[in-house]
């Protein structure tokens, strides 16, 4: 677990490198499996990921504020394309019943 030193604002004050006190950059902190989980280099910008047991990224975060939960966001492209699948159906299946209601009443 990586930890910074905040705050009363909620800013971080220290990177790890500067808690380290790390001159060699840039300074990278990675598992046994080669996955980066932590970058800095020498101007103090940083980025840190984090992975699921199977090894695939679900999150990541920078110095600059941006982060960005990659499970979720699959999750959402997921979620937004069955729907998107769901709707065409839908429209497809109810333009077959207009046009059987449209033969029939113009056969009668």
């Amino acid at each position: 677990m990586l930890t910074y030193l905040k705050s009363k604002n909620n800013h971080m004050n220290k990177t790890i490198a500067q808690q380290l006190n790390i001159k060699d950059f840039p300074f990278e902190i990675k598992y046994k499996n080669g996955n980066q989980i932590y970058y800095e280099d020498s101007n103090g910008y940083w980025r840190k990921f984090e992975y699921n047991q199977n090894g695939k990224q679900i999150y990541f975060e920078d110095s600059s504020g941006y982060w960005e939960n990659v499970l979720n966001a699959q999750l959402v492209i997921g979620v937004k394309l069955s729907m998107t699948r769901m709707v065409i159906e839908s429209i497809l299946k109810n333009q077959l019943v207009i046009s059987k209601i449209t033969e029939q009443k113009s056969l009668s």
